[in-house]
């Protein structure tokens, strides 16, 4: 990917004329223009440093060629060609300049040649339809990680390439953040504090991840660091809860604050609030009524509303909307979107709806829910098999992530000298048995999903 993309920028058919310069590289040496031991030191090469000249790879290449190569390689894009047009008229006046291939030449140039007299159509239409509103295939899920214990709480980069999320490496272990690229298996791991790391969320302008993290018996904090790693700046220490949001301009994070506090209705403050990312104090943005509470902050992609879920007890919430004024102050009442009295796990904008993840409670799976932003129609339920939370959606890649929760929790009998066997198994999370005095019947209670 180009360095445009790899830091998070905004990316435009320009971006592609890169990364079809580092396939033809490879293709011609044989060999990858930024290869390095790791998966970090190769994104840091692609953005800081210059391939080796192929000619020093392949003898005999022809200038032309080794020229056309590295201006598509240029790591500023106003330096690469500019179009496909253009790209593909350089590479035919290079083929119709090119000798004759000798019977001697070196396998990979003679197929080269070959490579020179195909059409180039064939990228520049596949380019122009990428970028184009037409209709493509019918949406389809791919599983993204295939990791060990529980990689959850996924937020895309502003292109969609890449992907951080919360993992543990292994049941019960601690949770850190993980970067990948989609497509990719390798993780770039980002912290490695011992308290818990979670609701990792990218800047808009892709520079910045901002996290959560919590120990025991003191307040979360909100962190912000590279995508690739490295120094931690903490932002404030507050007791927040669910995942955080952006500004649009990236000056603010909305945070849903004292989620315990309204549970267990001590007059704590609680709400929705906005923390200044350069210093300042926070300001309240909603105002709900204990024990209710507001949490999962979503902006708009023009910061002129924010999406939230607004709860009025316990996993008894709806989807709201509040309007905003330029400074991200809030701009008359918010409006209740949905009346299904659900719990919920995240909210996500996708054009002009919002996609959630809702349960009549906890004890039953999740599902994903679509409804516009009046309203006026009913939800719309969004049938995938299993458990899906935390949505999140890259706008300009036209995609959606989310969490899926495979396990099913049901009760199991065990008789000294028995293999054990299934005693109660439903739909919904069994667990918490116990035998009534006599041991003729069975207790249970549905239990909370772990998210």
């Amino acid at each position: 990917m180009s360095p445009e993309q790899a830091e998070g920028k905004p990316v435009d058919a320009r971006s592609d004329i890169f990364s079809f310069g580092a396939l033809l590289y490879e293709m011609v040496t044989g060999g990858r223009a930024f290869d390095r031991d790791s998966f970090a030191s190769t994104l840091a090469a692609v953005i800081k440093d210059q391939p080796k000249p192929p000619a020093q790879l392949v003898p005999g290449l022809p200038h032309d060629l080794e020229e056309f190569i590295l201006r598509c390689l240029e790591k500023d894009p106003g330096r690469r060609w500019q179009g496909m047009t253009e790209l593909s008229e350089a590479l035919r006046q290079i083929h119709h300049a090119a000798p004759a291939v000798p019977s001697h030449t070196p396998p990979r140039l003679s197929w080269l040649a070959a490579l020179l007299a195909l059409p180039i159509a064939v990228l520049a239409a596949w380019l122009i339809l990428r970028n184009t509103g037409h209709a493509g295939p019918p949406p389809k899920v791919v599983q993204l990680t295939a990791y060990q214990g529980s990689a959850i709480q996924p937020s895309f980069s502003p292109d969609g390439s890449q992907v951080e999320f919360s993992w543990n490496r292994e049941q019960g272990g601690n949770f850190d953040i993980y970067m990948k690229l989609v497509g990719e298996n390798h993780a770039l791991r980002l912290t490695t504090d011992p308290a818990s790391d979670q609701w990792p969320v990218w800047s808009p302008d892709g520079k910045r991840i901002a996290f959560l993290r919590s120990a025991a018996n003191r307040p979360a904090s909100i962190y912000v660091v590279s995508p690739l790693g490295g120094a931690e700046q903490k932002i404030a220490d507050f007791p927040v809860r669910g995942h955080l949001a952006w500004s649009p301009d990236g000056k603010w994070l909305a945070v849903g604050l004292n989620y315990l506090g309204a549970i267990r209705g001590n007059g704590d403050p609680t709400g929705v609030f906005v923390v200044p990312v350069d210093g300042g104090e926070p300001r309240r943005v909603t105002n709900p009524n204990l024990p209710g509470y507001d949490t999962d902050p979503a902006f708009s992609l023009d910061g002129r509303s924010l999406a939230y879920e607004g709860c009025a007890r316990t996993y008894s919430c709806d989807v709201y909307l509040q309007d905003l004024n330029p400074d991200y102050s809030p701009r008359g009442l918010p409006r209740r979107v949905t009346r299904q009295h659900f719990s919920i796990s995240g909210i996500a904008w996708a054009g002009n709806s919002l996609i959630y993840g809702a349960s009549p409670s906890w004890a039953t799976l999740f599902h994903l829910g679509r409804v516009g932003l009046h309203g006026g129609n009913p939800p719309e339920r969004l049938d995938l098999a299993g458990l899906f939370a935390s949505p999140t959606v890259a706008p300009t890649a036209n995609r959606l992530a989310f969490q899926r929760e495979p396990h099913n929790w049901d009760i199991w009998r065990y008789q000294p000298g028995s293999p054990a066997a299934p005693l109660i198994a439903s739909s919904l999370d069994d667990g918490s048995p116990q035998f009534s005095p006599d041991g003729s019947k069975s207790h249970l209670r549905p239990l909370a999903p772990a998210i």
